[in-house]
Protein backbone atom coordinates (compact mmCIF):
# COMPACT_ATOMS: atom_id res chain seq x y z
CA UNK A 1 0.00 0.00 0.00
CA UNK A 2 1.09 3.65 -0.76
CA UNK A 3 -0.60 6.48 1.26
CA UNK A 4 -2.56 8.85 -1.46
CA UNK A 5 -3.13 11.29 1.40
CA UNK A 6 0.18 13.23 3.79
CA UNK A 7 -1.37 15.49 6.81
CA UNK A 8 1.16 18.07 8.39
CA UNK A 9 -0.01 19.25 12.08
CA UNK A 10 1.26 21.62 14.28
CA UNK A 11 0.34 24.25 16.60
CA UNK A 12 0.49 28.19 16.29
CA UNK A 13 0.82 30.82 19.49
CA UNK A 14 -0.37 34.84 18.64
CA UNK A 15 2.01 35.99 20.57
CA UNK A 16 -0.07 38.74 22.82
CA UNK A 17 -0.16 42.58 21.23
CA UNK A 18 0.04 40.85 17.56
CA UNK A 19 -2.70 40.39 15.08
CA UNK A 20 -1.18 37.49 13.44
CA UNK A 21 1.71 34.93 13.37
CA UNK A 22 3.36 32.88 10.48
CA UNK A 23 4.70 30.15 9.90
CA UNK A 24 7.47 29.15 7.19
CA UNK A 25 7.96 25.56 5.60
CA UNK A 26 11.55 24.11 6.62
CA UNK A 27 11.51 25.90 9.68
CA UNK A 28 7.98 25.98 11.86
CA UNK A 29 6.86 22.46 9.88
CA UNK A 30 7.87 20.42 6.51
CA UNK A 31 5.50 19.54 3.89
CA UNK A 32 5.66 15.97 1.67
CA UNK A 33 8.20 15.54 -0.53
CA UNK A 34 5.70 15.90 -3.20
CA UNK A 35 2.38 16.98 -3.27
CA UNK A 36 0.28 18.53 -6.08
CA UNK A 37 -0.01 22.48 -6.36
CA UNK A 38 -4.11 21.82 -6.12
CA UNK A 39 -3.95 19.48 -4.03
CA UNK A 40 -3.36 20.54 -0.73
CA UNK A 41 -5.26 22.86 1.90
CA UNK A 42 -4.98 23.76 5.29
CA UNK A 43 -7.80 24.27 8.56
CA UNK A 44 -7.77 25.15 11.95
CA UNK A 45 -9.05 22.44 14.49
CA UNK A 46 -11.54 23.43 16.70
CA UNK A 47 -15.17 23.15 17.51
CA UNK A 48 -15.38 26.59 16.42
CA UNK A 49 -12.80 26.96 13.37
CA UNK A 50 -11.02 29.38 15.40
CA UNK A 51 -8.42 29.83 18.27
CA UNK A 52 -8.63 28.39 21.39
CA UNK A 53 -7.44 31.15 23.53
CA UNK A 54 -4.90 32.25 25.83
CA UNK A 55 -2.30 29.38 26.78
CA UNK A 56 -1.68 30.00 30.76
CA UNK A 57 -3.84 32.66 32.12
CA UNK A 58 -7.10 30.53 32.28
CA UNK A 59 -9.11 33.52 31.89
CA UNK A 60 -12.90 33.57 31.41
CA UNK A 61 -13.31 37.05 29.90
CA UNK A 62 -11.55 36.78 26.58
CA UNK A 63 -12.83 39.14 23.82
CA UNK A 64 -13.70 36.91 20.69
CA UNK A 65 -11.68 39.64 18.64
CA UNK A 66 -8.54 37.91 20.80
CA UNK A 67 -9.80 34.20 20.28
CA UNK A 68 -11.20 33.67 17.08
CA UNK A 69 -8.94 33.11 14.27
CA UNK A 70 -8.67 32.71 10.65
CA UNK A 71 -5.90 31.71 7.94
CA UNK A 72 -5.66 34.76 5.88
CA UNK A 73 -2.74 33.60 4.00
CA UNK A 74 -1.57 29.78 2.61
CA UNK A 75 1.08 28.61 0.37
CA UNK A 76 3.66 25.85 -0.06
CA UNK A 77 6.28 28.17 1.69
CA UNK A 78 4.47 29.62 4.70
CA UNK A 79 0.76 30.19 6.63
CA UNK A 80 -0.42 32.96 7.95
CA UNK A 81 -3.46 33.36 11.32
CA UNK A 82 -4.57 35.74 12.29
CA UNK A 83 -6.97 37.98 14.45
CA UNK A 84 -8.90 41.36 15.25
CA UNK A 85 -7.62 41.86 18.47
CA UNK A 86 -4.04 41.92 20.22
CA UNK A 87 -5.08 41.05 24.24
CA UNK A 88 -2.94 38.13 25.52
CA UNK A 89 -1.81 35.44 23.02
CA UNK A 90 -3.65 32.68 21.73
CA UNK A 91 -3.12 29.13 20.51
CA UNK A 92 -4.08 27.63 17.14
CA UNK A 93 -4.42 24.14 16.41
CA UNK A 94 -4.14 23.36 12.69
CA UNK A 95 -3.95 20.10 9.89
CA UNK A 96 -2.69 20.70 6.51
CA UNK A 97 -4.29 18.14 4.00
CA UNK A 98 -2.10 16.83 1.02
CA UNK A 99 -2.71 14.93 -1.55
CA UNK A 100 0.33 13.13 -2.90
CA UNK A 101 -1.42 10.62 -5.17
CA UNK A 102 -1.67 9.58 -8.74
CA UNK A 103 -3.58 12.69 -11.14
CA UNK A 104 -6.59 11.07 -11.75
CA UNK A 105 -6.56 8.50 -9.22
CA UNK A 106 -9.48 6.56 -7.58
CA UNK A 107 -8.83 8.98 -4.20
CA UNK A 108 -7.90 11.97 -6.06
CA UNK A 109 -9.15 15.43 -4.60
CA UNK A 110 -8.35 18.49 -6.28
CA UNK A 111 -8.13 22.05 -4.31
CA UNK A 112 -9.94 24.50 -6.43
CA UNK A 113 -9.63 27.65 -4.15
CA UNK A 114 -8.16 28.81 -0.90
CA UNK A 115 -9.23 32.23 0.16
CA UNK A 116 -11.10 34.06 2.54
CA UNK A 117 -14.62 36.36 2.32
CA UNK A 118 -15.16 39.45 4.81
CA UNK A 119 -18.84 41.19 5.97
CA UNK A 120 -18.53 44.49 7.30
CA UNK A 121 -20.17 45.65 10.51
CA UNK A 122 -23.87 45.38 9.16
CA UNK A 123 -23.61 42.99 6.03
CA UNK A 124 -24.96 39.74 6.80
CA UNK A 125 -23.71 38.16 3.69
CA UNK A 126 -21.04 37.58 1.00
CA UNK A 127 -20.13 35.87 -2.12
CA UNK A 128 -16.69 34.86 -3.75
CA UNK A 129 -15.72 34.00 -7.26
CA UNK A 130 -17.52 31.40 -9.16
CA UNK A 131 -14.81 28.67 -10.19
CA UNK A 132 -15.21 27.77 -13.64
CA UNK A 133 -13.16 25.13 -13.31
CA UNK A 134 -16.02 23.09 -11.05
CA UNK A 135 -17.87 20.89 -13.19
CA UNK A 136 -20.23 19.63 -11.03
CA UNK A 137 -20.96 21.16 -7.47
CA UNK A 138 -22.24 17.60 -5.85
CA UNK A 139 -18.56 16.93 -5.77
CA UNK A 140 -17.30 19.50 -4.08
CA UNK A 141 -17.37 20.58 -0.25
CA UNK A 142 -16.56 23.85 1.22
CA UNK A 143 -14.42 23.64 4.47
CA UNK A 144 -14.74 26.96 6.56
CA UNK A 145 -10.97 26.96 7.65
CA UNK A 146 -11.03 29.85 10.36
CA UNK A 147 -13.58 32.67 11.74
CA UNK A 148 -13.09 35.73 13.24
CA UNK A 149 -15.19 38.69 14.66
CA UNK A 150 -13.91 42.17 15.74
CA UNK A 151 -16.36 41.90 18.76
CA UNK A 152 -16.08 41.77 22.52
CA UNK A 153 -17.52 39.10 24.41
CA UNK A 154 -20.97 39.90 24.10
CA UNK A 155 -21.84 39.48 20.30
CA UNK A 156 -19.39 36.56 19.37
CA UNK A 157 -21.65 34.87 17.34
CA UNK A 158 -21.34 37.77 14.39
CA UNK A 159 -18.30 35.51 13.80
CA UNK A 160 -20.18 32.55 13.00
CA UNK A 161 -20.40 31.58 9.52
CA UNK A 162 -22.41 29.47 7.80
CA UNK A 163 -20.23 28.28 4.37
CA UNK A 164 -21.90 26.68 1.65
CA UNK A 165 -21.84 26.54 -2.45
CA UNK A 166 -23.97 28.12 -5.13
CA UNK A 167 -22.96 28.16 -8.76
CA UNK A 168 -19.78 26.87 -8.28
CA UNK A 169 -18.89 30.16 -5.78
CA UNK A 170 -18.54 29.92 -2.03
CA UNK A 171 -20.80 31.93 0.00
CA UNK A 172 -21.53 33.15 3.56
CA UNK A 173 -24.05 34.28 5.98
CA UNK A 174 -24.15 34.84 9.44
CA UNK A 175 -27.09 36.49 11.58
CA UNK A 176 -29.20 38.63 10.42
CA UNK A 177 -28.69 41.50 12.64
CA UNK A 178 -24.74 41.99 13.24
CA UNK A 179 -22.92 44.40 14.65
CA UNK A 180 -19.47 44.03 13.56
CA UNK A 181 -17.11 42.98 11.32
CA UNK A 182 -16.16 39.24 10.89
CA UNK A 183 -13.87 37.53 8.26
CA UNK A 184 -13.49 33.33 7.57
CA UNK A 185 -11.13 31.89 5.39
CA UNK A 186 -12.33 28.47 3.77
CA UNK A 187 -11.54 26.21 1.09
CA UNK A 188 -13.08 24.59 -1.68
CA UNK A 189 -12.41 21.11 -2.66
CA UNK A 190 -13.30 18.33 -5.43
CA UNK A 191 -13.60 14.94 -4.12
CA UNK A 192 -12.88 13.80 -7.73
CA UNK A 193 -11.87 10.03 -7.77
CA UNK A 194 -14.30 7.60 -8.72
CA UNK A 195 -13.94 6.56 -4.99
CA UNK A 196 -15.53 9.49 -3.45
CA UNK A 197 -19.16 10.14 -3.27
CA UNK A 198 -20.51 13.26 -1.31
CA UNK A 199 -24.18 14.54 -0.15
CA UNK A 200 -25.01 17.75 1.15
CA UNK A 201 -27.43 18.26 4.32
CA UNK A 202 -29.33 21.76 5.24
CA UNK A 203 -31.31 21.15 8.78
CA UNK A 204 -31.76 23.86 11.73
CA UNK A 205 -31.83 22.88 15.09
CA UNK A 206 -35.44 22.20 16.26
CA UNK A 207 -34.81 21.54 20.09
CA UNK A 208 -31.98 21.10 22.22
CA UNK A 209 -31.32 17.34 21.31
CA UNK A 210 -32.26 16.70 17.53
CA UNK A 211 -32.09 14.03 15.59
CA UNK A 212 -32.47 15.12 12.05
CA UNK A 213 -33.46 12.23 9.23
CA UNK A 214 -31.18 12.36 6.51
CA UNK A 215 -32.25 11.84 2.91
CA UNK A 216 -28.99 10.32 2.29
CA UNK A 217 -28.09 6.22 3.54
CA UNK A 218 -24.13 6.26 3.98
CA UNK A 219 -23.06 3.06 2.82
CA UNK A 220 -20.53 2.18 5.53
CA UNK A 221 -20.12 4.03 8.93
CA UNK A 222 -16.74 3.72 9.37
CA UNK A 223 -15.86 5.13 5.86
CA UNK A 224 -17.62 8.74 6.13
CA UNK A 225 -17.19 11.53 8.01
CA UNK A 226 -18.83 14.88 8.23
CA UNK A 227 -18.14 18.72 7.29
CA UNK A 228 -20.03 21.56 8.21
CA UNK A 229 -20.72 25.13 9.46
CA UNK A 230 -23.97 26.90 11.37
CA UNK A 231 -25.12 30.42 11.92
CA UNK A 232 -26.90 31.77 15.41
CA UNK A 233 -29.38 34.17 14.62
CA UNK A 234 -31.28 36.24 16.96
CA UNK A 235 -34.28 37.59 17.39
CA UNK A 236 -34.75 40.85 15.81
CA UNK A 237 -35.48 43.44 18.86
CA UNK A 238 -33.64 41.20 21.30
CA UNK A 239 -31.28 44.40 21.95
CA UNK A 240 -27.74 44.16 23.00
CA UNK A 241 -27.66 40.03 22.99
CA UNK A 242 -24.92 38.28 24.71
CA UNK A 243 -24.77 34.38 24.03
CA UNK A 244 -24.19 32.53 26.56
CA UNK A 245 -21.86 29.34 26.78
CA UNK A 246 -24.68 26.84 26.86
CA UNK A 247 -26.56 28.42 24.17
CA UNK A 248 -24.02 28.85 21.32
CA UNK A 249 -21.91 25.39 22.18
CA UNK A 250 -23.26 22.51 20.21
CA UNK A 251 -22.18 19.12 19.79
CA UNK A 252 -22.85 17.07 16.14
CA UNK A 253 -22.29 13.36 15.16
CA UNK A 254 -23.45 11.13 12.52
CA UNK A 255 -25.61 8.87 14.40
CA UNK A 256 -26.40 5.69 11.99
CA UNK A 257 -26.53 5.52 8.42
CA UNK A 258 -29.61 7.84 7.36
CA UNK A 259 -29.42 10.71 10.57
CA UNK A 260 -27.39 13.52 11.83
CA UNK A 261 -27.51 13.83 15.66
CA UNK A 262 -26.92 17.44 17.35
CA UNK A 263 -27.17 18.35 20.89
CA UNK A 264 -27.06 21.58 23.36
CA UNK A 265 -26.67 22.11 26.94
CA UNK A 266 -29.94 24.66 26.73
CA UNK A 267 -32.97 24.93 25.69
CA UNK A 268 -33.25 28.42 25.45
CA UNK A 269 -31.98 29.19 21.79
CA UNK A 270 -33.97 26.30 19.72
CA UNK A 271 -34.24 27.31 15.81
CA UNK A 272 -31.57 29.52 15.73
CA UNK A 273 -28.71 27.41 14.37
CA UNK A 274 -29.25 26.61 10.53
CA UNK A 275 -26.76 24.08 9.57
CA UNK A 276 -24.56 22.69 6.02
CA UNK A 277 -23.68 19.82 6.77
CA UNK A 278 -21.78 17.28 4.07
CA UNK A 279 -21.42 14.07 4.53
CA UNK A 280 -17.58 12.35 2.32
CA UNK A 281 -17.83 8.93 2.20
CA UNK A 282 -14.97 6.57 -0.23
CA UNK A 283 -15.77 3.33 -1.64
CA UNK A 284 -12.47 1.84 -1.05
CA UNK A 285 -12.34 -1.40 0.45
CA UNK A 286 -9.46 -3.83 2.23
CA UNK A 287 -6.22 -2.12 3.03
CA UNK A 288 -7.14 0.90 0.79
CA UNK A 289 -10.04 1.64 2.73
CA UNK A 290 -10.45 4.31 4.45
CA UNK A 291 -11.53 4.02 8.13
CA UNK A 292 -13.12 6.29 10.72
CA UNK A 293 -13.23 5.89 13.88
CA UNK A 294 -15.97 8.11 16.16
CA UNK A 295 -16.34 9.31 19.31
CA UNK A 296 -19.63 10.86 20.06
CA UNK A 297 -19.77 11.81 24.08
CA UNK A 298 -16.60 12.41 25.36
CA UNK A 299 -16.13 13.97 29.14
CA UNK A 300 -13.85 17.16 28.84
CA UNK A 301 -13.19 18.93 32.18
CA UNK A 302 -11.26 21.20 34.33
CA UNK A 303 -10.58 24.51 35.86
CA UNK A 304 -8.47 27.77 35.94
CA UNK A 305 -5.66 27.86 33.74
CA UNK A 306 -5.19 25.99 29.71
CA UNK A 307 -6.82 22.81 30.51
CA UNK A 308 -5.26 19.96 28.35
CA UNK A 309 -6.39 16.50 28.10
CA UNK A 310 -4.67 13.16 26.27
CA UNK A 311 -7.12 11.02 25.28
CA UNK A 312 -6.69 7.16 24.48
CA UNK A 313 -7.90 7.07 20.95
CA UNK A 314 -8.44 3.56 18.55
CA UNK A 315 -5.19 2.93 17.58
CA UNK A 316 -4.39 4.68 13.86
CA UNK A 317 -2.32 2.98 11.77
CA UNK A 318 -0.03 5.78 10.12
CA UNK A 319 -0.24 9.23 11.92
CA UNK A 320 1.06 10.87 8.76
CA UNK A 321 -2.30 9.79 6.87
CA UNK A 322 -4.65 10.90 9.79
CA UNK A 323 -7.19 14.07 10.27
CA UNK A 324 -9.39 15.12 13.14
CA UNK A 325 -13.03 15.19 11.50
CA UNK A 326 -16.23 16.53 12.80
CA UNK A 327 -14.76 18.29 16.26
CA UNK A 328 -17.99 19.92 18.16
CA UNK A 329 -18.89 20.13 21.53
CA UNK A 330 -21.65 21.18 23.82
CA UNK A 331 -20.76 22.84 27.43
CA UNK A 332 -23.15 24.35 30.06
CA UNK A 333 -22.43 27.25 31.57
CA UNK A 334 -24.85 30.51 32.08
CA UNK A 335 -22.72 33.55 30.74
CA UNK A 336 -20.40 34.39 28.22
CA UNK A 337 -17.30 34.02 29.87
CA UNK A 338 -15.62 32.70 26.58
CA UNK A 339 -13.52 31.13 25.41
CA UNK A 340 -15.33 28.51 27.65
CA UNK A 341 -16.39 25.94 25.40
CA UNK A 342 -13.99 26.59 22.49
CA UNK A 343 -12.03 23.37 22.35
CA UNK A 344 -8.90 22.87 19.90
CA UNK A 345 -7.89 19.34 18.97
CA UNK A 346 -4.39 17.50 17.37
CA UNK A 347 -3.32 14.24 16.79
CA UNK A 348 0.00 13.58 18.58
CA UNK A 349 0.51 9.95 18.06
CA UNK A 350 -1.11 6.71 16.52
CA UNK A 351 -2.82 6.32 19.95
CA UNK A 352 -3.42 10.20 21.66
CA UNK A 353 -5.64 13.18 20.42
CA UNK A 354 -4.98 15.84 22.71
CA UNK A 355 -7.76 18.51 23.91
CA UNK A 356 -6.94 22.07 24.71
CA UNK A 357 -8.98 25.05 26.11
CA UNK A 358 -8.23 28.21 27.84
CA UNK A 359 -10.73 27.72 30.63
CA UNK A 360 -13.45 24.96 31.24
CA UNK A 361 -15.29 25.38 34.60
CA UNK A 362 -17.83 22.67 33.44
CA UNK A 363 -17.71 19.57 32.05
CA UNK A 364 -17.59 20.01 27.96
CA UNK A 365 -19.50 16.70 26.03
CA UNK A 366 -16.82 16.42 22.92
CA UNK A 367 -17.25 14.56 19.71
CA UNK A 368 -14.75 13.76 16.96
CA UNK A 369 -13.92 11.81 14.25
CA UNK A 370 -10.45 10.42 13.57
CA UNK A 371 -10.08 9.73 9.96
CA UNK A 372 -7.30 7.63 8.47
CA UNK A 373 -7.34 8.76 5.41
CA UNK A 374 -7.84 5.84 2.10
CA UNK A 375 -4.72 4.43 0.30
CA UNK A 376 -3.62 2.58 -3.24
CA UNK A 377 -2.47 -0.57 -4.01
CA UNK A 378 0.69 0.28 -5.49
CA UNK A 379 0.61 -3.54 -7.23
CA UNK A 380 -1.25 -2.26 -9.86
CA UNK A 381 1.51 -0.44 -11.85
CA UNK A 382 0.47 -0.29 -15.32
CA UNK A 383 -2.60 1.43 -16.40
CA UNK A 384 -3.15 3.12 -20.09
CA UNK A 385 -1.49 1.90 -23.54
CA UNK A 386 1.75 0.49 -24.74
CA UNK A 387 2.06 2.28 -28.34
CA UNK A 388 -1.37 4.15 -27.80
CA UNK A 389 -2.96 0.69 -27.54
CA UNK A 390 -2.73 -2.58 -25.81
CA UNK A 391 -3.38 -2.27 -22.13
CA UNK A 392 -1.52 -4.20 -18.89
CA UNK A 393 -2.99 -4.00 -16.00
CA UNK A 394 -3.10 -5.76 -12.87
CA UNK A 395 -0.84 -6.94 -10.19
CA UNK A 396 2.66 -8.34 -11.39
CA UNK A 397 3.71 -8.03 -7.46
CA UNK A 398 2.81 -11.63 -6.00
CA UNK A 399 0.15 -12.91 -9.32
CA UNK A 400 1.90 -12.20 -12.22
CA UNK A 401 -1.26 -11.25 -13.55
CA UNK A 402 -1.59 -9.47 -17.00
CA UNK A 403 -4.46 -8.67 -19.23
CA UNK A 404 -4.37 -6.85 -22.24
CA UNK A 405 -2.71 -7.34 -25.87
CA UNK A 406 0.76 -6.91 -26.69
CA UNK A 407 2.24 -5.24 -29.97
CA UNK A 408 5.63 -6.36 -31.47
CA UNK A 409 7.44 -3.32 -31.10
CA UNK A 410 5.83 -1.84 -27.59
CA UNK A 411 6.94 0.91 -25.77
CA UNK A 412 6.48 0.98 -21.84
CA UNK A 413 5.13 4.26 -20.55
CA UNK A 414 5.65 4.83 -17.36
CA UNK A 415 7.42 2.90 -14.45
CA UNK A 416 6.77 -1.01 -12.72
CA UNK A 417 6.29 -0.95 -8.91
CA UNK A 418 5.76 -2.24 -5.86
CA UNK A 419 7.51 -5.95 -5.30
CA UNK A 420 8.49 -6.59 -8.97
CA UNK A 421 11.44 -3.61 -8.43
CA UNK A 422 11.35 -2.07 -11.39
CA UNK A 423 10.79 1.53 -9.62
CA UNK A 424 11.53 4.26 -12.21
CA UNK A 425 12.39 2.33 -14.36
CA UNK A 426 10.44 3.33 -17.62
CA UNK A 427 12.79 5.14 -19.32
CA UNK A 428 15.81 2.50 -19.18
CA UNK A 429 14.02 -0.33 -20.37
CA UNK A 430 11.45 0.95 -23.19
CA UNK A 431 13.91 -0.07 -26.13
CA UNK A 432 13.57 -3.90 -24.60
CA UNK A 433 10.89 -6.29 -26.60
CA UNK A 434 7.94 -7.09 -24.54
CA UNK A 435 9.03 -10.78 -24.41
CA UNK A 436 12.46 -9.85 -23.31
CA UNK A 437 10.79 -7.77 -20.28
CA UNK A 438 8.38 -10.85 -19.39
CA UNK A 439 12.02 -13.33 -19.67
CA UNK A 440 14.08 -11.16 -17.55
CA UNK A 441 11.76 -9.26 -15.34
CA UNK A 442 8.58 -10.80 -14.36
CA UNK A 443 9.64 -14.69 -15.02
CA UNK A 444 11.18 -14.61 -11.33
CA UNK A 445 7.85 -13.07 -9.47
CA UNK A 446 5.57 -15.56 -11.32
CA UNK A 447 7.41 -18.97 -9.61
CA UNK A 448 6.85 -17.22 -6.27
Amino acid sequence: MANDFEVVRGTAVIAAAATSVTLTEGTDYDMPASYASNGYFSRIINNFKGGSGHTADGSNSQDGRDFMVWISAVSGSGITFSRYGTNGDCRVDFEIVCYIGSPGGDNEIIVHAIDTLELTGTTSSNTGTAIAAITDNADVVPFLTGQGVDQDHRRINDGFFRLDMVAKAAVIDRNADPEQAGQCSYAIVEFKGANWSVHRQAYDQTNAAHTFASSYTIPDLTKAFWVGSFKYDRDTGDGIFEPWTEEICYQQYISSTTQITGNAASTWETNRRPHITYIVANAATGTEAMVVTRVTAHSFSGTGTENVEDVTITTLADLSNASVMGLSARQPGGNNNHPRGFIGGRLTSTTTLRLVNAHIDDTATVAWEAVSWPQSDTAKVLTGGINAGPTLNGSIAKTGFLTGGLTATPLLAGHLGGEAGFEDEGQRIIRRPVIRLLKDKVKGVMEE
